[in-house]
């Protein structure tokens, strides 16, 4: 973790800002900045991972499901914070969990440029359609399959046993 980041603490992140678990926004306790107090801190990321907001607070960026879990726990998440439903800017707290670093990427959502209309389905110059898990080093590809959603039936049986309840079929 940023060095900086580490000297947030819990105590300094309630002087500056309030969190609603329900809503999951963040509100500036003070005018700052050109903010008024009670207005939404941070911003919107565009471009490389959209979606994500971003809070700074004493000139220190911090992701704002990141800061959820700070205030709630009292302590910097050691891994990685999930958006359960894939939203990255849906930071209700019940929206929020622990994981490691496969386990964010099994709760991944389908690629956008994903041809089949199922992750982890591809088609192949053959004409059949393969699928593809990957958890912790493990790599399953299955095929050849007639039909996209038989090898999506593959494929989610799959990432099932191995990224439990990370799996993501959409």
């Amino acid at each position: 973790m940023n060095s900086k980041r580490a000297q947030l603490t819990q105590n300094r992140l309630r002087e500056v800002l309030e969190y609603n678990p329900a809503t999951g926004d963040f509100y500036r306790l003070s005018d700052r900045g050109g903010y008024s107090a009670g207005t939404i801190a941070g911003v919107v990321r565009k471009g490389p991972y959209p979606g994500y907001r971003i809070i700074s607070i004493d000139k220190i960026k911090c992701y704002a499901h990141r800061l959820a879990w700070l205030y709630m726990t009292g302590e910097w998440p050691e891994n990685e914070i999930d958006h359960i439903n894939g939203n990255p800017a849906d930071n209700r707290w019940e929206n929020l969990r622990v994981a490691t670093h496969t386990q964010n990427l099994a709760n991944k959502k389908r690629e956008k440029g994903n041809v089949s209309g199922y992750k982890g389905v591809w088609l192949e110059h053959n004409n059949k359609y393969y699928c593809n898990v990957c958890a912790g080093g493990i790599k399953v590809r299955g095929g050849p399959f007639l039909t996209a959603e038989a090898a999506f039936d593959l494929r989610e049986a799959i990432a099932k046993i191995l990224h439990g309840e990370f799996a993501r079929s959409e």
